[in-house]
């Protein structure tokens, strides 16, 4: 979720489709301008930006090269959420 400056909240959902393998992990995870420890075992993330961020922008690399990595509301196998919060 992310607050936005009219104290608005926006969700954002990382779904990784299937691929053949069965791997619906990530290799890697990133928020431009924001610090986020990755782990392939973690599914829920927390950051915090200060006020004048107005934006980030999503990385999220398939471990599997078949898979495709999808970021908007999917009914996929594995869901990563993040929670970007601005004071």
């Amino acid at each position: 979720m992310v607050d936005t400056v009219d104290d608005k909240v926006c969700a954002y959902t990382i779904s990784i489709r299937r691929a053949f393998s069965g791997d619906a992990s990530l290799q890697s995870l990133a928020l431009s301008g924001v610090h986020l420890s990755f782990s392939s075992d973690t599914n829920d993330y927390a950051a915090s930006v200060s006020h004048s961020t107005l934006s980030t922008t999503i990385t999220a690399v398939a471990s599997n090269a078949k898979a495709s990595v999808v970021i908007a509301a999917d009914k996929s196998v594995r869901t990563y959420a993040i929670v970007v919060r601005r004071p």
